[in-house]
């Protein structure tokens, strides 16, 4: 508890020896008076969980009395005289007091202050908890404000503790109310905090657990294709489920690509459209995408826990990529029997079925060669050695064209010119 030492001079003489002092060390917080028709502003001191201490000094006095108001005789009444030196009044209770000093010839100063005891504690609670949200709430047990009078025309004036609150989560900000509704549940338990404070010096930390009822839902995956710049159809997925505090109860779904779900969405009449390609209960799927496309894929896990039964969801971000199927076509091969770049090799992936043709300037087709069926899981290459009709072609430019069918139904075109150098 946070306690504060505080002193107020309320007579500063410039003459010497002269000056009065009354001070508190025990006090939480003091503030000023605001009286509607008085002028005097007094002060007005709490306490949080202790009894109010205070000490008057006055130069030259030798004598000190202590008043404190009797709101039934409607006038102060002395409650301690004591000599010269340091005043002390101990265990004060809540109320209006007024200290006099005096010498041989009367008073020398007189000091008015007001004394209120407001000890507290705020209670922390989670209420309302679910599946979708829950509630946080603080409950103060304690005075919100104190009520003083104007000593002029006896007329209460009211001085609220004007309260400040701080929710957070792991030093993160939640709310600066008493209250707090939250949807962004945690899935793991989490301590929330609460930091109370107030005009009247209380300063109160407490604290409340949540229990998480949703799961920590996450996977990740590996392909076959892993360190490869970007994948290519077909692509060998394997799931990993990376989830926690759940009932290994999953709902994986792999939804069709971005393209056709925009496609069909756009063009469909039913009422219930099933966006998916495959769903599958297993822990951790394995998966095989033959065509090319952007796609989502969702997990779903469930955990049952303080009669709730909950289920969360993790979608991949962003979607899996896989590009087009591929085809390549070398610039140039020298068959001239040197061992090195001797066969032109045609790459092919992700394709149902491939045609290849070659031509000499002239127009005339010289070589031919087809592929049908082709396993998606493979590069699949074509050869030429440069030979028409058993014999080693001259060098120079050929023209070639190549007509495939990919796993994705598309047709694919491509045209151009190979260099042959037989030196």
């Amino acid at each position: 508890m946070r306690k504060l030492s505080l002193l107020l001079f309320l007579t500063l003489c410039v003459k010497t020896f002269c000056f009065a002092q009354l001070s508190s060390n025990n006090s939480s917080a003091l503030v000023e008076t605001t009286y509607p028709t008085t002028t005097r502003v007094d002060n007005i001191y709490f306490f949080n969980e202790v009894d109010g201490n205070f000490n008057y000094t006055y130069s030259g006095a030798i004598s000190y009395e202590w008043f404190k108001w009797n709101g039934t005789t409607n006038n102060f009444e002395s409650i301690l005289l004591s000599g010269a030196g340091v005043s002390q009044l101990l265990n004060t209770t809540d109320g209006y007091y007024r200290v006099v000093a005096s010498n041989a010839t009367g008073m020398l100063q007189e000091t008015y202050f007001w004394v209120f005891r407001v000890d507290a504690t705020v209670k922390t609670e989670i209420l309302d908890s679910d599946c979708s949200s829950f509630r946080l709430v603080s409950t103060l047990n304690g005075a919100s404000h104190v009520e003083y009078f104007d000593p002029t025309t006896s007329v209460p004036v009211r001085k609220n503790s004007n309260p400040k609150y701080a929710w957070t989560l792991a030093s993160k900000g939640i709310s600066t109310q008493p209250y707090a509704t939250i949807y962004d549940l945690p899935r793991v338990d989490s301590d929330y905090n609460l930091l109370y404070t107030d005009e009247f010096g209380r300063d109160i930390n407490n604290s409340v657990k949540y229990e998480a009822l949703l799961p920590d839902v996450k996977f990740s995956y590996t392909t076959n294709q892993d360190g490869e710049a970007e994948f290519m159809a077909p692509l060998v997925v394997a799931f990993v489920n990376e989830s926690k505090n759940d009932d290994e109860i999953y709902a994986w779904t792999l939804y069709k690509s971005d393209e056709v779900l925009k496609n069909e969405t756009a063009n469909n009449l039913i009422a219930e459209y099933d966006s998916s390609m495959y769903r599958t209960e297993s822990i951790a799927p394995k998966y095989t995408y033959e065509t090319p496309g952007s796609y989502m894929i969702q997990l779903e896990a469930q955990r049952t826990r303080n009669g709730h039964l909950c289920k969360a969801v993790f979608r991949l971000d962003p979607h899996l990529k896989i590009v087009a199927s591929t085809l390549k076509v070398p610039e140039a091969f020298s068959p001239n029997g040197d061992g090195l770049n001797d066969v032109l090799k045609i790459e092919a992936k992700s394709l149902k079925t491939l045609k290849f043709f070659i031509y000499n300037r002239w127009g005339r087709k010289i070589y031919s060669a087809s592929l049908s069926n082709m396993a998606f899981e493979d590069y699949h290459v074509l050869e030429w050695d440069g030979t028409y009709n058993g014999k080693t072609l001259n060098s120079g430019v050929y023209f070639y064209t190549l007509e495939a069918v990919g796993r994705d139904d598309e047709p694919r075109v491509q045209q151009g010119t190979i260099h042959l150098f037989n030196n």
